[in-house]
């Protein structure tokens, strides 16, 4: 058989579209892998430096907040200065010592703190692989669509999403989020699925839209003020990733008009669907977030702690400017970790098919499960728990000029007035995204009868207010089942649980 020539092995995406000397491994530096992919390893490495200089006080061992192994009594090392040598040996000899080195010692590093499972470095890992081996630059390039693919789905399908996040994040601009937020939180998740889309059936025609994207997240986040951490991955996927998309591999003769060939080998293909699927498994709790690409979509577990001293929220850590990873295996390893005897934990998870847990530490220093009336009673400690509030029912609640009443600024909310001219009765469907709900204040709103029907499971509400409004004296007999109800203001006049009953046959009499 005769040999293919260059002009078909180019055709099929084979390895001579790579220059001779990025396929050796010999001399030093860029010898080793050419200067082209050399001087794009040079970006990756700075972006992994610069990195690790942000968020220093994560790689170091830590008392605020502490270390967070996988495996309890992991011996702990700081690991920043031994990850930037690394790093610098990555450029004395890439492909024969160096990425290898460097990849040892940050798992070592991640495996001693769950704090350091960040999908930013992660990322970068990944691209600067992808400039020292032929084979994970082409997987790189199906990392870099997963992650684009699986970004914009998860913001497409997060309510959190479309309310506080994109509220959030357009309120530190000068534009006025009202009437605004959810068009640019559905044009933010397009956007990253049509990239994703793009550049697998044309990858050489979407590298202005790599570089768009991500020097405009950068450019946004500089404007806000909000996660450093995350600007010189950014960076590095505009300038690598659009890199990597030029020199990809195509299909046809015309690489402008040509999508992206799979890889060749068996294993390599199943990477790929892996890639594109895996993510699929953080909604049943199967993937870590960091490995998902959930990226600023919410949709993720949140965690309050109670404790003696007062009430805890585990989010975000501004000491070592990475944010709490949000599984809930590493709040309960954090809340046994830094707990006392009797304190209480509450994760709430809004994924589907994954239920919420409350906690408490018990006698023997060991994590209980409770059910949620125990979480809420008051212990032998003399703590009573304090659930976590669903971010987006208070969203829509405080846009509806609700007030909303806490006992400290990190606790829940235990009472709500709702105002008369600003009243829905949808509004009634939120007060089951705040467990720590207690009293109810109606009056003068436009409710009714069947209305009640949204306060029923209300677990924890001890008084009602439906002063002047349009339920009538049988109505209020469907709130006689609430467990924890003591008085209802109805007709100016407070009535007792015991009476609701008598009071309902009196009125249908």
């Amino acid at each position: 058989m005769g040999r293919k020539s260059k002009k078909s092995e180019r055709q099929s995406g084979g390895p001579p579209d790579v220059p001779r000397d990025e396929l050796k491994g010999d001399g030093w530096g860029f010898q080793q892998i050419g200067l082209e992919s050399y001087c794009f390893l040079v970006v990756g490495v700075l972006s992994q430096a610069v990195t690790i200089f942000i968020t220093w006080p994560a790689w170091q061992v830590r008392e605020v907040p502490p270390n967070l192994p996988w495996i309890a009594a992991t011996p702990q090392v700081s690991s920043g200065l031994i990850l930037l040598v690394s790093l610098a040996f990555v450029l004395v000899s890439p492909r024969m010592y160096g990425m290898v080195g460097f990849l040892i010692t940050l798992g070592l590093a991640i495996g001693m703190d769950q704090f350091r499972c960040q999908p930013q470095v992660i990322a970068i890992t990944f691209m600067m692989a992808a400039c020292v081996w032929l084979p994970a630059r082409r997987l790189c390039l199906w990392f870099l669509i997963a992650m684009w693919l699986w970004a914009g789905i998860h913001k497409l399908i997060s309510a959190e999403w479309f309310t506080h996040i994109s509220y959030g994040l357009l309120s530190q601009t000068p534009v006025n989020p009202n009437g605004v937020y959810q068009g640019f939180a559905l044009l933010i998740g397009l956007g990253e699925i049509v990239l994703a889309i793009v550049a697998w059936i044309r990858p050489r025609q979407v590298m202005l839209g790599c570089i768009g994207l991500h020097c405009g997240i950068v450019i946004f986040l500089l404007c806000i003020g909000w996660n450093a951490s995350v600007i010189p991955w950014n960076l590095c996927t505009a300038i690598v990733g659009a890199w990597l998309l030029h020199k990809a591999p195509t299909q046809g003769p015309d690489v402008l008009q040509s999508s992206l060939v799979l890889p060749a080998t068996p294993v390599l293909r199943g990477l790929v669907v892996a890639m594109l699927i895996v993510p699929a498994g953080m909604y049943f709790g199967l993937v870590r977030h960091c490995f998902a690409h959930a990226l600023y979509s919410g949709n993720l577990p949140l965690a309050m702690a109670t404790r003696a001293e007062g009430v805890e929220t585990l989010e975000v850590w501004d000491d070592i400017q990475f944010p709490f990873p949000n599984v809930q295996s590493a709040y309960r390893d954090y809340f046994v970790l830094t707990g006392s005897i009797g304190d209480k934990l509450h994760v709430r998870d809004p994924r589907w098919g994954i239920s919420s847990h409350y906690y408490q530490i018990n006698s023997q220093k060991q994590l209980e499960e409770l059910t949620a009336r125990q979480f809420f009673q008051i212990n032998s400690s003399g703590i009573a728990g304090c659930a976590m509030d669903d971010p987006v029912s208070i969203f829509h609640l405080v846009r509806q000029k609700t007030k909303l009443l806490k006992r400290s600024e990190e606790s829940g909310v235990y009472a709500i007035e709702f105002s008369p001219n600003d009243f829905s009765i949808d509004l009634l469907e939120r007060l089951k995204g705040l467990p720590n709900l207690e009293q109810i204040q109606l009056a003068d709103c436009e409710i009714g009868d069947d209305d009640l029907q949204y306060l029923t499971g209300l677990s924890r509400v001890t008084g009602v207010g439906l002063n002047r409004t349009q339920v009538s004296q049988a109505g209020l007999a469907q709130l006689a089942d609430l467990p924890s109800l003591k008085t209802i203001y109805y007709n100016d006049a407070a009535v007792e649980k015991a009476d609701l009953l008598s009071v309902g046959a009196a009125a249908a009499d």
